[in-house]
Formats: C-alpha cells, sequence, structure tokens
C-alpha cells in the first residue's frame, strides 16, 4: 500500500504538490519521490523493481529537465531544513 503525503518546509515556506509513495498492494505499480536538480522540485516518479527512475521516464514534471535524484532525507530541495509532512491519503 502506497501512502500519498504534502510536504512543508517551516524554514522557506516550499510545499509539495502530493507525493505518491509506495509500492501498490494489488498493483506491480511502485512510486518514489525525487529531486530535479536543475528547478529545485520533489517530483513523483515511478519506478522498476529495483525502485530505479523508468528507463522511458527520465524527465522533471515541472522544468522537463533530467536531473533527477533520489529524495532520501525529506529536507527541503531549497533551503535544506527538515520538511514537515501530512499524509493526506492512502492507495492500493
Amino acid at each position: 500500500m502506497g501512502a500519498t503525503t504534502v510536504y512543508r518546509c517551516p524554514q522557506c515556506g516550499y510545499v509539495t504538490d502530493e507525493i505518491d509513495e509506495g509500492p501498490g498492494l494489488f498493483s506491480p505499480v511502485a512510486y518514489k519521490a525525487f529531486v530535479c536538480q536543475d528547478c529545485l522540485r520533489v517530483v513523483c516518479k515511478q519506478t522498476d523493481d529495483n525502485w530505479n527512475l523508468r528507463e522511458d521516464d527520465h524527465e522533471c514534471n515541472y522544468c522537463h529537465g533530467t536531473n533527477l535524484v533520489p529524495w532520501e532525507d525529506d529536507r527541503c530541495p531549497r533551503c535544506h531544513s527538515e520538511m514537515q509532512w501530512e499524509c493526506v491519503g492512502l492507495w492500493d
């Protein structure tokens, strides 16, 4: 089961869109958060079986850059402060 989460930075005010993360319960689809190093936004991407970006989708949802890295530490991509999060849903 996956979760839909919104992250907010108390330091600089950056807020993510809804981010889906995790595997589906009845589906082979899995999602993971990545940071675009070009526009400094968190993006949600479908992953392969090893939690890596799929070969056919290496593009930022916002600026269309291809410099995506896994978002591992829940820190703001803009000011590096720890972000607060809120679970806004669960999905299968």
